[in-house]
């Protein structure tokens, strides 16, 4: 992207169609996507981290123009990370977009 935007990323540790450790026809480790959007946004220090069993979510907040890189690691499979009891994917992400977002990075121009 031509300026640092804000990722918020979710993937099911169990997932046996895109691994979560890379394989399958290529697929990279998810931890490399998630390292080069912080790369890319220009994070700094160690994300914030918050666990609840072995379910990890991941944020840095220290990144360009206040955005945010994000993973959760949630022991899940691939079509069944919106499982409630792992995590309310929806409110999360409605949590995370409304923190990250304001009117002004929509512009027309």
């Amino acid at each position: 992207p031509s300026r640092p935007i804000s990722v918020k990323m979710y993937h099911g540790l169990n997932d046996n169609i895109v691994p979560y450790n890379g394989g399958g026809i290529g697929f990279r480790p998810i931890r490399d996507t998630f390292d080069f959007w912080a790369r890319t946004n220009q994070c700094s220090g160690t994300p914030q981290i918050f666990t609840n069993g072995r379910n990890k979510c991941e944020t840095y907040t220290n990144c360009a123009n206040g955005t945010q890189v994000s993973l959760c690691s949630l022991v899940a499979l691939h079509n069944n990370i919106y499982d409630l009891r792992v995590l309310n994917v929806s409110s999360d992400a409605l949590r995370f977009l409304s923190a990250s977002w304001t009117l002004s990075m929509f512009s027309l121009t």
